[in-house]
């Protein structure tokens, strides 16, 4: 039977509004625009239930594989993750498929994960074609993670299939070269073909470009990196043949993945230049050519012998799209776009961006010539040409941001004439993120001054010098005028000007503050009237986890802000309601205060925000959003975008992007997830248990929903809290769980925090827990849970002022929250530092009576300063507060004996043995 709390929230069928046709042409608002390559998935989101949906006829492919023996999959019917089950996903080719970032993945019903080919376990899914899948793999033999491709046996019967499939194994795997995708090892088992790569964890070039957040200089190197791959791949006669961004990786550490050699050709070193039919068939489909229409060189689109050129040719169309935004060949149909390709010029980088540096222009233009002759030799002479103008970009940037020393009276002459240290409009261009919406650069006045005179000519005149009359004093009128007193109104101000000067001055090199905002809790109301299927209780609940998880959502998007700093989520709710904002503003020493107010009437939501000055309450924006209960799912980017408009945020391509990203399409999903959480936050059993089934089903309805694998990880990682799951499997759950969700999208803080987490409490891999909760900060620097863990992580590995550090970082973020003060207390426990933990859990426990660790921390502290009866008071008084935590009650049996009551603290263990505490829990 369900829980109360599931019984609650028991799931509702949501009405589906229609939807009236869309005229010819029009465009869908902004607010409601869904992401490219979506339609696709329209009659399945809530016509059709996940589990009606056939998945392709993929299931000969499990014949070879053994199940595995390890614990976490042992038990079939309660598997601690299960992969989503297929969505109607559009199929991308399969030997184009990305290693790491794969749009739209999606996992069979009969899954392979956790099954074995030989050597490899394979761990899920990342990619699906109609040639086969890719799945994410671990190599038992070196223990190393890899990408498994996996050719289906329907795809053997097609020899041409086979003969791609090994080709880029071979074309591949005879490159050794950092910017080209290694290639392991390739194999058959039983009828199944696989190809063992190098697990790429980063993004596709395509989604970078769509980004727009590269800088100039960023974008020549990544183009001089592809170069050099591809003059390596060239030097070894292999030319590659579909060069185009889905088939490029950017690595997390900036490293570029050339990827797909499956139509890649092996040319002869003295080949004939003559342009002669190929007698090599083209693809696997008669009368198309190979390579990609918007990205082919004109040899390959007229269907004659290509050679290195063809190569070129692509990485000119790569690199003026990746500056421009657009490619230099368009047209409605691949039919059009050849014949642009063979019969237009494309139109110069430095039309459609003034300020592009010349050079680059004629780098495009030589790369994108039609006759093959007239373009580049080789890779290795554009890579060079490259280099050089990443040298001029860069060192006119240095010169550019190197602040200019403010004319003095004591400069005598300006600097020799010299273009590369002179502020330019090119160089503030070509050092920020390039947007389409940029048609030029800056525009920077000319640096002029009249203090400083021209070339060669002295500051001031020399004065005429006097003889000295023999037996006189002189004295100058200056210095007679400075004892009469007359110049020191002078004096004071020359003092006055330049103390302001150097107020200036140093202000102008300040790193400015950050905007601090404090969220306040949503408020959530109902208005009588419309139609809804949802009974009284059903909308109270609805309201309920509409208000709270909008506005954990509008906190956890605006955390990865870096201009702004948040108080967190714990300590606005712990504040009195009813305060006005002055004096909200003072407690949580926020600039600014958000409040916002949901409001329901049938199936229609309004969500109203309003932005407060902090001192003087007064509001500075507000606005309205409304929405039906079928498009929740597009309030959170509409509401976190329109909040950092308000405050006046000057955010970068990137975190503007960040901010608009659409997390999921399927609205009942998003309802799902938000319950999820809401059911995570209350920390009880029946809730905990109640999270993992709502966010399960939240995957299964969006597999490709990245936040919601991310919670539901968080909720594995706590199961073993509440006696739900056992450790080693919950570990592996939330790991898995945590993975899939940075697989979609690799910039989800709380997923890293996870992987922190298991690597530390569970694994004990202290350096991969490190870099796991270094990276979730990083991306959110506003997450406090992750400082407290962060902190704790460091205090048990013995860094106690790093440690303490972290702990008040993150009390800083969450001033009201008795955990962040209890934080703070333990880090100066296990540096030894008792009187102050004692300081520190007095003062917790002042502010909140019920704070259970303030508590347990003071009743330790006692126990190591021998205060035995105070300390045995303090840790019965935490096992009171939280009677279901066991681990609270074994360390009272500890102090117990300590105390000298032995035969209390000998009755304890068996009575927890049979209340279900982990055996090493009581161990420890």
């Amino acid at each position: 039977t369900d829980s109360p709390f599931e019984r609650l929230f028991r799931r509702v069928t949501l009405p589906q509004q229609p939807v009236p046709p869309a005229a010819s042409g029009s465009i869908p608002p902004p607010e409601t625009a869904r992401p490219a390559h979506t339609e696709i998935l329209e009659p399945f989101q809530t016509t059709i239930s996940p589990a009606a949906i056939t998945p392709p006829a993929h299931t000969e492919i499990l014949e070879p594989f053994q199940t595995t023996i390890s614990p976490a999959t042992s038990t079939p019917s309660s598997p601690p993750y299960s992969p989503p089950p297929p969505t109607a996903q559009g199929v991308s080719p399969f030997l184009d498929t990305p290693s790491r970032t794969v749009e739209g993945f999606t996992t069979g019903a009969r899954t392979l994960d956790g099954r074995m080919l030989g050597v490899y376990q394979l761990l899920y899914e990342i990619g699906r074609g109609g040639m086969g899948r890719v799945y994410l793999a671990e190599d038992t033999r070196l223990g190393r993670r890899i990408a498994l491709k996996l050719l289906l046996r329907s795809s053997t019967r097609s020899p041409e299939r086979v003969r791609r499939f090994e080709q880029e194994a071979r074309a591949a795997s005879s490159l050794n070269h950092p910017n080209i995708l290694t290639i392991h090892e390739i194999g058959e088992i039983k009828g199944v073909h696989y190809l063992a790569t190098e697990f790429v964890e980063g993004f596709t070039l395509r989604q970078i470009i769509e980004n727009r957040s590269l800088t100039l200089i960023k974008i020549v190197d990544v183009a001089i990196q592809i170069a050099d791959a591809l003059a390596a791949a060239h030097n070894a006669n292999i030319v590659h043949r579909d060069i185009k961004p889905e088939n490029l990786m950017l690595r997390l550490d900036g490293y570029v993945k050339v990827l797909d050699f499956g139509v890649a050709k092996l040319i002869e070193r003295n080949a004939p230049s003559a342009e002669l039919p190929s007698t090599q068939p083209f693809d696997t489909q008669p009368g198309t050519v190979i390579g990609t229409a918007d990205y082919m060189s004109p040899e390959q689109a007229r269907g004659i012998r290509v050679d290195h050129r063809t190569d070129i040719f692509s990485l000119g169309i790569i690199l003026y799209e990746m500056v421009t935004g657009v490619r230099p060949f368009i047209g409605a149909t691949p039919t059009d776009v050849v014949a642009a390709l063979l019969t237009h010029e494309p139109i110069p980088v430095t039309q459609r961006l003034s300020g592009a540096p010349e050079a680059l222009h004629r780098i495009i233009k030589r790369a994108l010539h039609k006759e093959r002759e007239q373009r580049y030799g080789s890779a290795r002479e554009l890579a060079a040409d490259l280099k050089l103008l990443k040298q001029d970009l860069e060192i006119t940037a240095r010169n550019t941001q190197r602040p200019t020393r403010p004319p003095t009276q004591r400069a005598t002459q300006p600097p020799p004439p010299n273009r590369a240290t002179q502020p330019s409009a090119q160089a503030a261009w070509q050092s920020a993120p390039l947007n389409q919406s940029q048609a030029m650069p800056p525009r920077v006045a000319p640096h002029t001054s009249q203090a400083i005179p021209p070339t060669g000519v002295s500051p001031r005149p020399a004065k005429a010098r006097v003889k000295d009359v023999p037996g006189t004093v002189r004295v100058s009128k200056r210095a007679a005028a400075a004892r009469e007193g007359k110049w020191w109104p002078w004096i004071l101000l020359m003092f006055a000007l330049t103390g302001l000067g150097i107020g200036v001055w140093a202000n102008y090199f300040r790193t400015p503050d950050k905007v601090v905002l404090a969220i306040m809790p949503f408020a959530a109301q109902h208005l009588s009237g419309g139609n809804t299927p949802l009974s009284q209780e059903d909308e109270e609940a609805l309201r309920l986890v509409l208000s709270e998880g909008l506005h954990e959502s509008l906190m956890q998007r605006l955390g990865t802000l870096p201009k702004l700093r948040l108080i967190a989520r714990n300590s606005v709710r712990n504040l009195k309601q009813g305060l006005p904002i002055n004096e909200i503003a003072g407690y949580l020493n926020a600039r600014h205060v958000l409040t916002g107010r949901l409001v329901t009437r049938g199936p229609a939501v309004t969500v109203s925000l309003e932005l407060f000055d902090g001192e003087t309450g007064k509001t500075e924006w507000s606005q309205r959003y409304e929405r039906t209960l079928n498009d929740l799912h597009t309030l959170p980017e509409a509401l976190s975008a329109g909040v950092a408009e308000a405050l006046a945020l000057r955010l970068n391509t990137v975190q503007t992007a960040r901010l608009a990203r659409r997390e999921t399409i399927n609205s009942e999903a998003f309802t799902d997830y938000l319950k999820g959480r809401l059911a995570w936050q209350q920390r009880r059993p029946d809730t905990v248990k109640a999270s993992l089934n709502y966010l399960r089903r939240a995957t299964e309805l969006d597999a490709n929903f990245a936040r919601a694998h991310a919670a539901l990880a968080e909720s594995y990682a706590i199961a073993p809290l509440y006696n739900l799951m056992s450790p080693m499997e919950a570990a592996d759950a939330a790991r898995a769980a945590a993975s899939k969700a940075l697989i979609l999208d690799a910039q989800l803080a709380e997923a890293h925090r996870v992987q922190g987490v298991v690597a530390y409490q569970y694994k004990w891999d202290f350096p991969a827990a490190e870099k796991s909760f270094q990276r979730a900060l990083q991306i959110n620097p506003n997450y406090a849970v992750a400082h407290q863990e962060y902190g704790s992580f460091l205090t048990s590995v013995g860094r106690y002022e790093d440690g303490l550090r972290a702990a008040q970082t993150a009390r800083d973020l969450d001033p009201l929250s008795s955990a962040s003060q209890t934080n703070v207390a333990a880090a100066y426990y296990f540096a030894s530092r008792y009187q102050q933990t004692v300081d520190e859990c007095l003062g917790t426990i002042e502010f909140n009576p019920k704070a259970a660790g303030a508590f347990k921390y003071l009743g330790l502290a006692y126990q190591q300063m021998s205060r035995m009866p105070d300390a045995l008071e303090a840790v019965q008084q935490a096992a009171t507060l939280e009677p279901q935590n066991l681990e609270l009650r074994a360390q009272l049996a500890c102090i117990e004996a300590d105390a000298g009551k032995s035969a209390d603290a000998q009755a304890r263990p068996e009575e927890l043995r049979k209340q279900g505490i982990p055996q090493y829990r009581l161990a420890t």
